[in-house]
């Protein structure tokens, strides 16, 4: 039997934490991305906008700055009931 996996992607922030379920990584990658772009300026606006990884980038940065901010990707099995 294959194992099917989901992405379990994790937003921390000062209000709580959001959590979402992908089928591939690359969805919680470009939530992460989505995230990055429509808060970037607010954080870095003398920094200019990456074209490429900007949301790597974002929590790279973020982690220096608000410990309490973070995003995360976790693999995980599905599980039969």
């Amino acid at each position: 039997m294959n194992e099917e996996y989901v992405f379990v992607a994790r937003y921390a922030h000062r209000h709580g934490t959001d959590v979402r379920v992908f089928r591939k990584k690359e969805g919680a990658v470009e939530w992460a991305n989505d995230i990055a772009r429509t808060y970037w300026n607010d954080y870095y606006p003398d920094v200019p906008t990456p074209k490429k990884d900007i949301g790597f980038e974002y929590f790279k940065g973020m982690s220096e700055f608000h410990e309490a901010e973070y995003f995360e990707i976790e693999q995980q099995v599905i599980e039969e009931a």
